[in-house]
């Protein structure tokens, strides 16, 4: 496993390290690691095509065994949402699976970036559709949480950094580049509800990285804003391409046009946290970006309904900040920059500004 402080160091050791534990994972040959490297593979179309041939022997051993399972009345190893996704694979077929594809649309002076993933779609909502949840929710020792035994192997890099423990987790449905699940002091089995602890701690994180790994991104949902685990984690990915919340046409960004959603801009973490505890206050789910030695903040409405072109429970952090992943063809066909606008505002609470 990779030293985390060497794989923060620079983007070439970052996405060495992303690349080289991904490949390693497919020895395991289980659904879970076999979705979760299929499902990163896909989003870096470079690294498929290299490593196609390791991947199909993967899946040809897992049909094969799902379909003796099941001829025999068995149940596959595996969790429940892994052999659901499985199975949705197996009935597609591996060839049939469909590459990401993306799109820009073009908003006022600025655009929003579009994807369809046919894998991401098939993942397990969990907690991100629950309706009327409370922030401040206890952690569930028996649920889903990121301290589970089996999930040692898709930890590509841990250790201490200022005194906490981080871990670096494959993110199992990514939805940008080099998409990892940054865990602090798991053992702890923190909640997903930010403290000013921790706040301080990611500022000063990605600060700290900034100047080696500039395109490191940090990013937070709260529960009712598209967290699906409530275990306390945060997303980390390389930019690659500039995130259309980050336009300097907005005025959160110094221009002169309003974004599609509420967002507030921090040069610190304890004005952030001032607000923060605002939200808290009122239940009022949000999403943040630590980005470039800021702090975008998105105040929510909670998961609440569905829309025809989006899930809007699913919706986090990246739909906040103009990226969209679609769940079909037909929506990523016929979206155009006012559904999505009406999806952000929506999504978008307001009255705790006012």
């Amino acid at each position: 496993m990779f030293d985390i402080k060497q794989v923060f160091s620079s983007s070439t050791l970052y996405t060495q390290a992303f690349e080289e534990s991904l490949i390693n994972i497919l020895s395991y040959k289980t659904a879970n690691t076999f979705i979760l490297a299929c499902a990163n593979f896909i989003q870096h179309p470079e690294m498929l095509n290299y490593n196609s041939s390791q991947l199909k022997e993967a899946f040809n051993y897992i049909e094969k065994d799902f379909l003796e399972c099941q001829n025999n009345n068995q149940v596959p190893d595996g969790s429940p949402d892994d052999i659901q996704v499985m199975n949705k694979i197996i009935e597609i077929g591996f060839n049939n699976l469909e590459p990401i594809q993306s799109k820009e649309i073009e908003y006022k002076n600025s655009y929003f970036l579009i994807n369809y993933n046919q894998l991401r779609s098939f993942r397990p909502e969990r907690m991100s559709t629950v309706k009327n949840i409370q922030l401040d929710t206890n952690f569930n020792a028996s649920g889903f949480h990121f301290d589970k035994p089996f999930l040692k192997k898709e930890t590509f890099s841990a250790g201490e950094i200022n005194g906490r423990h981080i871990s670096l987790l494959y993110n199992k449905f990514p939805f940008v580049k080099y998409h990892a699940l940054l865990v602090i002091d798991k053992e702890n089995h923190n909640k997903q509800y930010l403290t000013k602890e921790y706040l301080d701690y990611v500022f000063s994180l990605q600060n700290h990285f900034h100047n080696n790994l500039p395109e490191l991104v940090i990013a937070y949902n709260s529960l009712g804003a598209g967290a699906s685990v409530n275990h306390l984690h945060f997303q980390v990915f390389l930019e690659t391409q500039a995130l259309p919340i980050s336009s300097n046409m907005y005025k959160h960004n110094g221009g002169e046009m309003d974004y599609p959603a509420s967002c507030l801009f921090f040069s610190d973490q304890n004005s952030c946290w001032s607000f923060i505890k605002k939200l808290h206050a009122n239940n009022t789910p949000y999403n943040l970006l630590f980005k470039n030695n800021k702090i975008y903040c998105l105040p929510r409405n909670m998961n609440h309904c569905d829309h025809s072109y989006l899930n809007l429970s699913t919706c986090g952090w990246s739909e906040m900040a103009g990226v969209f992943n679609l769940p079909n063809k037909d929506s990523f066909t016929a979206i155009n920059s006012d559904k999505l606008t009406e999806v952000m505002q929506l999504l978008s609470s307001r009255s705790i500004l006012q």
